[in-house]
C-alpha cells in the first residue's frame, strides 16, 4: 500500500484576552472535523509574537500542516477590532502574509467581533466597544460604499493576508463552539471584490446563489405578479433582494418594484 504525503489540514482558532472563557471552552475540532489549534493573545502583542506562536520553530503549523480556516475572536465596531496586528485599517499588519504559504487554496479568514463590516458605528454614544452589552448597540449599515470603514478595513484585510475574510455588520454574540454569524455578513476577497450574504447564501457559491436568487424571482413571478397579488409579491421581492443582492434576479426584482409592477414590454425581433 502506498503512503499517504498529504499535507494534514488543520483550522486555527485565535482569541483576545478579553474572551478567555470563551478560549477555555473553545473545541475546534468537533466544529471543524479537522485538528484545530487555539490560541489566547493581548490586544497588544505585536505581529511577531502572533505569528511565532503558530509558525516554526515554535508553533504547531509547519510545511506538513495546511491551514484552512482561521478564526478570529475579539470586541469590534465599524473598521474596529481589537486584535494584535488588526486594529483598524491603518493598523493592520502585512506581515500577515507569511501564514499565506501554509494556507490550502480554499483557505479562509472569519473575524468574529461586533460590526467589523459596518460602515456605521453599531455602539451607542459614550459606549465602550470593549464592554459592549446588547443594550448598548444599535444595528450597523452596509451600502457596498467603498469608502464605508467596514469595506475598507475588510480589503485591507483581504489584500494583507492573500485570503477571502469575512466579517459581520451587526453585534455578534461568542457562544461556546458556536461559530456562527448574527445576521448579514460580507466577505471581502484578496482581489478587492466582495459578496454580501445573509444567513440563508452563508457559504453557497456564485453559481449556487444566482440560480437559487433566479428560481426565488420565477416562484414570485408565477405565484405572486401573474396573480396581482401586488401587495405580497412586493414583500417577497424586497426579501429576495435582501437575501440576494448583487444578482440578476435582484436586479430584475429591483426594476419591478421601481415600475410598480407594470407590464412588462412585449418582446421585439432582432
Amino acid at each position: 500500500m502506498g503512503i499517504n504525503n498529504s499535507p494534514e489540514r488543520v483550522a486555527i482558532h485565535m482569541f483576545s484576552k478579553d474572551f478567555v472563557p470563551s478560549y477555555n471552552a473553545d473545541n475546534g475540532r468537533t466544529v471543524n472535523m479537522i485538528r484545530t489549534e487555539k490560541f489566547l493573545f493581548n490586544v497588544g502583542d505585536p505581529i511577531n509574537t502572533v505569528l511565532g506562536a503558530v509558525l516554526p520553530p515554535v508553533g504547531p503549523i509547519g510545511p506538513l500542516q495546511r491551514i484552512e480556516i482561521i478564526r478570529m475572536v475579539g470586541h469590534g465596531n465599524s473598521g474596529v477590532f481589537y486584535f494584535p496586528g488588526m486594529q483598524n485599517v491603518s493598523l493592520i499588519a502585512p506581515e500577515w502574509q507569511n501564514l499565506k504559504k501554509f494556507c490550502n487554496p480554499n483557505a479562509r479568514l472569519e473575524i468574529h467581533g461586533c460590526g467589523i463590516a459596518s460602515q456605521t458605528s453599531v455602539s451607542k454614544e459614550y459606549a465602550d466597544n470593549r464592554k459592549l452589552g446588547l443594550a448598548d448597540t444599535i444595528p450597523g449599515t452596509f451600502n457596498g460604499s467603498p469608502n464605508g470603514l467596514g469595506l475598507r478595513y475588510l480589503r485591507k484585510a483581504a489584500s494583507s493576508f492573500g485570503l477571502p475574510v469575512t466579517g459581520a455588520i451587526d453585534i455578534q454574540v461568542v457562544q461556546q463552539n458556536d461559530w456562527n454569524y448574527e445576521h448579514d455578513t460580507v466577505t471581502v476577497f484578496p482581489d478587492g471584490h466582495f459578496r454580501y450574504d445573509s444567513n440563508e447564501t452563508r457559504g453557497m457559491t456564485d453559481a449556487q446563489l444566482e440560480r437559487s436568487a433566479q428560481l426565488e424571482g420565477n416562484r414570485i413571478n408565477k405565484e405572486l405578479n401573474e396573480k396581482r397579488k401586488y401587495p405580497e409579491a412586493r414583500l417577497h421581492l424586497g426579501e429576495l433582494i435582501r437575501n440576494y443582492p448583487r444578482t440578476p434576479a435582484a436586479d430584475w426584482a429591483r426594476e419591478r418594484l421601481k415600475a410598480n409592477f407594470a407590464p412588462l414590454a412585449p418582446m421585439q425581433p432582432d
